[in-house]
């Protein structure tokens, strides 16, 4: 059985009225992709008015530091699987300092990207959202934690 998926979808969306206006069901429309163009492109454009905006949107867009990234990824994924109970005190100061050192490297590369790339690109991106999101809350568990360490 040979089914046209472009066929499929045009049918499909001339049977719901007012489906046509929606471009993101339309097949032949890029408007996604042009949403994302457009901020990409305010973003370049930014980047070409001062040397801090260029230099950052240059850093985020390099295939190195998104390495560097995922290496501390997986490094604070090893970090936090190796969390056992009992533990030791040493293993617990260490573990506790590496997870410090995660949290504050990630909250400095989401604010470089925040830089090159511009809040509005940044959030648009569902990827970098999720991130921001991860990096607030370990930032408040690390506020909580100093503070309710007597």
């Amino acid at each position: 059985m040979n089914v046209n998926l472009n066929e499929w979808a045009t049918n499909k969306r001339e049977s719901f009225p007012g489906a046509k206006e929606n471009p993101q069901l339309d097949s032949d429309s890029d408007s996604e992709f042009e949403d994302e163009t457009q901020y990409e492109v305010a973003a370049r454009d930014r980047s070409k008015t001062k040397n801090i905006y260029k230099w950052t949107y240059a850093l985020v867009n390099h295939p190195l530091y998104n390495f560097i990234v995922f290496v501390l990824i997986l490094f604070n994924t090893i970090v936090l699987a190796s969390d056992d109970y009992p533990q030791s005190l040493e293993k617990e100061a260490v573990l506790s300092a590496l997870n410090d050192f995660f949290t504050w490297a990630f909250f400095v590369e989401m604010i470089i990207k925040m830089i090159g790339l511009g809040v509005n690109n940044y959030m648009h991106d569902k990827f970098n959202l999720f991130d921001a999101i991860v990096v607030s809350l370990s930032l408040v568990d690390w506020c909580l934690a100093i503070i309710l360490t007597p």
